[in-house]
């Protein structure tokens, strides 16, 4: 664990656009993993997007895991949704995306209100 904070230190020292597009990156890949095992998550289209945003909040900031938490609801409802495009019209696929906005976003601020703790902590 020691190293993943290290190595968010570095990356939180890129350039704004360098970590959106690491954060975007994450988002993707997620994207892929579920299009790679889309017959056994049919109705979790949100499963792993979870990873991508808690990933893009740790290593690169609160604005990267919101960035992720966006883009990820933008895919889900536009790719992963019947019928495709940014419609929902079914309340349960409507309800997992107001769903899962609000806990990604409850996640970006929670690791990013544990990253300025922990910076203020002193280990002698």
């Amino acid at each position: 664990m020691d190293q993943l904070i290290g190595l968010s230190e570095h990356l939180r020292a890129w350039p704004r656009w360098q970590q959106l597009a690491g954060a975007t990156a994450l988002t993707l890949t997620a994207l892929l993993g579920h299009v790679w095992l889309v017959d056994h998550l049919q109705s979790y289209q949100f499963l792993f997007f979870f990873p991508a945003v808690c990933l893009s909040a740790l290593l690169f900031g609160e604005e990267s895991g919101i960035w992720s938490v966006a883009l990820s609801a933008a895919l889900a409802a536009f790719l992963l949704f019947e019928p495709e495009g940014f419609a929902v019209s079914d309340a349960d696929e409507a309800l997992a995306l107001v769903l899962f906005i609000s806990v990604g976003l409850f996640l970006c601020w929670t690791i990013s209100a544990m990253r300025r703790h922990l910076g203020t902590l002193s280990f002698d």
